[in-house]
């Protein structure tokens, strides 16, 4: 209980702090005085992230600073709040929110989004499940090194700047700065879901829906299945999301009554909300692009001058730059170097079948095609589409069908509003016809990106890196259908609210046993991973975080010279001090071959010389352990098609790595770790 209670004022703290950073934010762009807190919160993510680069950049993302930037937020948000207040009690008024702003009806979808929040952080913290290879190997070791020494930069061996830009590591190092990694699901799963629901609900109140159609609207969101796979980003993309209409709902408000200072100050919020969801995930550009695109579009006519449309783009562009610049150069490996890489795959195989890098007999082809175009062979674009609306059910959980039919929804709903925001161009006032515009703009992005998976990844894979955007266009198109501006005529009519009403909650039932399994799953197991958690996954757990464990792998450390740099492959890094040693951890050494160059035809000799040219001198590999992959579980993977590149070269890796402990200094073995010293040839 007193966990939870403390979790639950770390919470409120964390909302605080980012509402004070948003709030600066904010006024800084000359937004309106009066915009719910949701929002002011949600850009103070952005806020925080843009200071987190120089942090990064200089390495001084310590404990230390993390706190300060919360005790700042804090302040930030006290010190206009008191105000606030002073000034209400000097009219007379209470420190109580106005009554004709709030009704007991409207806290409705609150309670429906509060109540699941409170539910998640009552069964996830502490998290007793994670995903063993992606959340232990990868994700949760970033935050960690970030604390000790400063910078989520300096390991070329990690993934990280390939598949984003670091953010939700970042974030998630203010929860590991006091707490233990098994909080890290407070990040995403607990706070930003929270304030995903709670922003989503203020923007459809901002188009005029009832609290009824709210309430759906709340329950379709909790309801979607986002396919939790690790902790990797989930609901910080959806809140990034829905900041980011939020942001433009402000602008196209706005573009029309300002200058083009006015108009450029007012699109530095969408900027941020642009960057942030790149940088989060390399697999949300598709989305961001069609977004843009279409946002532009739609609000330029309201503009009413050209010189306002290229202020505010540039107002744009300028803010992406500022937030993304100092990013880039955290990594030595960027993330727009896996963009154009998969950008040249993906249009190798529309165009030729087969992408350009890969020999037509090149045993590894079958799997670079699979992951670059989602199927076997040329994609036909007459059945590929089909695997959107397959019954089959997915590796991670639902059907695409499910998801599909959302997005059929979606697209009917934003093909509505568009026509009304034709017919509206002299009736409806600017204000209306900037949310119809960002409510097409987010619906026509997310169902183009759920269309366009099978010509992209792996239909499982490409549904869950749509599933949390696809909900937020859900909940906001369904609102902006029953509430905005003359829309209120479709929700005044008894027989077509009635529709709306069953249309919402059809979309609920989709996902009802889904809903009800997760549940489950979070009350007995404590996990969301959509993934079928069975004993062993329950054991490992407990295995991985046991004292053993901890005892025996830095143990293993201790024996390496302080100070010396060693290259981690295990499958509990979590365990090891960052502070002590510079340590390599290479979650997949495929990704390191393939952008780093690292040796695997050119023998243990090469390798070593490889090591050492990056000042490496030492090895911590986990050679037999319930927690790294088998030789076994490779060579089905290579059998089988799924993964016959990464499980190919895996085991060229194990192979070199064994050659070398046979050859080189050993200073640990336990039988299941081995600790070895690198020693060229040369060497006296």
């Amino acid at each position: 209980m007193l966990i939870h209670l403390s979790a639950i004022a770390v919470l409120v703290l964390c909302l605080a702090a980012l509402t004070g950073w948003g709030g600066l934010t904010h006024r800084l762009c000359g937004g309106p005085e009066r915009v719910p807190w949701t929002y002011r919160a949600a850009l103070g993510l952005p806020t925080v992230a843009l200071i987190g680069a120089p942090l990064n950049l200089l390495a001084l993302a310590h404990p230390a600073a993390m706190d300060a930037l919360v005790v700042l937020g804090l302040l930030l948000f006290a010190v206009p709040a008191a105000l606030r207040l002073r000034a209400r009690r000097a009219e007379g008024g209470t420190w109580l929110p106005d009554r004709a702003d709030w009704k007991a009806p409207d806290l409705l979808p609150r309670l429906v989004i509060g109540g699941t929040g409170l539910f998640l952080l009552w069964t996830l913290l502490p998290t007793g499940v994670f995903n063993h290879h992606d959340d232990m190997h990868k994700y949760l070791v970033p935050p960690l090194r970030m604390l000790a020494t400063g910078t989520l930069g300096g390991n070329p061996f990690e993934t990280t700047g390939l598949y984003s830009l670091g953010l939700q590591s970042f974030f998630h190092g203010f929860i590991l700065a006091h707490f233990s990694v098994l909080y890290v699901n407070g990040f995403d799963a607990v706070l930003c879901f929270l304030l995903t629901g709670l922003l989503l609900d203020d923007l459809g109140r901002r188009m005029g829906a009832a609290p009824a159609f709210r309430t759906l609207a709340a329950l379709i969101l909790v309801a979607i299945n986002p396919q939790y796979v690790n902790i990797s980003p989930v609901y910080s993309g959806a809140l990034a999301a829905a900041g980011l209409a939020g942001a433009a709902v402000l602008l196209a408000e706005r573009i029309g009554s300002g200058g083009p200072k006015a108009a450029a100050r007012a699109a530095v919020p969408v900027g941020l909300f642009a960057a942030l969801l790149l940088g989060l995930k390399v697999s949300n550009v598709p989305y961001l692009t069609a977004f843009l695109a279409v946002l532009l579009v739609l609000v330029a006519p309201l503009a009413g001058a050209w010189a306002r449309v290229a202020a505010a783009v540039g107002g744009f562009l300028a803010a992406g730059a500022a937030f993304l610049a100092p990013w880039m150069q955290v990594y030595e490996t960027s993330i727009f170097t896996s963009i154009f890489g998969n950008l040249s795959l993906v249009w190798m195989k529309l165009t030729h079948g087969i992408p350009s890098r890969v020999a037509p007999n090149d045993p590894v082809t079958g799997d670079v095609l699979n992951h670059a175009a989602g199927g076997g062979g040329a994609p036909s674009f007459g059945s590929a589409i089909l695997k959107v609306f397959s019954t089959s059910r997915i590796y991670f959980g639902q059907t695409p069908l499910a998801y599909g039919l959302v997005a059929i929804g979606v697209a009917a709903v934003c093909g509505f509003l568009a026509v009304r925001l034709m017919r509206g161009r002299r009736t409806d006032t600017p204000e209306v016809r900037g949310r119809l515009a960002v409510v097409v703009a987010v619906g026509a992005a997310a169902v183009a990106y759920y269309l366009a998976i099978p010509y992209i990844y792996l239909t499982g894979q490409g549904v869950r890196y749509v599933s949390p955007l696809l909900a937020v266009a859900a909940v906001l198109s369904w609102n902006a259908l029953a509430g905005s501006g003359t829309m209120r005529e479709v929700a005044a009519s008894t027989t077509r609210a009635v529709v709306i009403a069953a249309c919402m909650g059809m979309t609920v039932g989709l996902f009802a046993r889904a809903l009800v399994d997760r549940a489950t799953e979070a009350a007995l197991a404590r996990s969301l991973v959509s993934f079928r958690i069975g004993p062993f996954n329950v054991q490992y757990h407990a295995y991985a975080f046991s004292d053993e464990i901890v005892r025996n792998t830095r143990a293993a450390q201790e024996r390496i010279p302080p100070g010396a740099a060693v290259l981690a492959w295990l499958a509990t890094p979590v365990h090891l001090d960052y502070a002590r040693n510079t340590l390599y951890t290479i979650p997949d050494p495929e990704f390191t071959r393939r952008y780093e160059g690292l040796p695997f035809d050119a023998g243990p000799d090469a390798l070593v010389a490889y090591l050492r040219g990056r000042g490496i001198t030492h090895v911590l590999w986990e050679y037999k352990g319930p927690g790294m992959r088998s030789d076994a579980s490779l060579r089905q993977d290579i059998a089988t098609g799924i993964g016959v590149e990464r499980g190919r070269y895996t085991l060229m890796f194990k192979e070199l790595l064994t050659e070398l402990a046979r050859r080189q200094p050993v200073l640990y073995d336990d039988g299941r770790l081995v600790v070895f010293a690198l020693e060229a040839a040369d060497d006296p």
